[in-house]
């Protein structure tokens, strides 16, 4: 079974009924009746196959992610843009794990990069110094102030008094005008 070809709009819950059943407890989804051809299975055996981690499932001919296939199983409609699991877990598709999210969002929860030289997420050495780097990166601001005013923000919590933000700086821009 190949990798689901895009985020192409799913099929309707009662399309999606006649294949398979989905246990939101477990995550497991169950073919409904027996199917033929190639890939030959029971009534009631687990449904679809594995790739990259991700169970797929055939419907129709076309292949579904089968956390998505959840999400509109359970909503009545598809994701916006992706649905999360919470657990890292890509073959876990218990109701309880899965949450719509953005693209943004949903980076947020990636498990550390494989090439990691410590092996925690947004950790690096720095072996110039012996000290270690932190790194976050927040996306998604639509204005340039607002994006500055969370900078602000998070500069004020961890840099303390000494923290220059720009707040600080429009102020001594504004008063550097009015000297002249």
């Amino acid at each position: 079974m190949g990798r689901e070809r895009s985020r192409r709009n799913l099929p309707n819950v009662d399309e999606i009924l006649a294949i398979v059943s989905y246990d939101p407890e477990t995550g497991k989804f169950l073919y409904v009746r027996d199917r033929l051809g190639r890939h030959r299975k029971r009534a009631g055996e687990e449904a679809g196959g594995y790739s990259a981690g991700y169970v797929l499932i055939s419907i129709n001919g076309d292949v579904f992610s089968a956390h998505r296939l959840a999400w509109k199983i359970m909503t009545g409609r598809d994701p916006k843009e992706i649905v999360d699991h919470i657990d890292g877990n890509r073959s876990n598709n218990a109701w309880s794990n899965l949450r719509e999210a953005t693209h943004a969002e949903n980076s947020r929860n990636r498990k550390p990069n494989r090439n990691s030289n410590v092996g925690k997420k947004g950790v690096s050495f720095h072996p110039e110094t012996g000290t270690y780097l932190v790194n976050i990166r927040v996306s998604g601001f639509t204005t340039i102030q607002s994006a500055a005013d969370a900078y602000d923000k998070c500069a004020k919590i961890l840099f303390g008094d000494f923290a220059r933000t720009n707040a600080d700086n429009d102020n001594y821009e504004a008063r550097m005008v009015l000297a002249l």
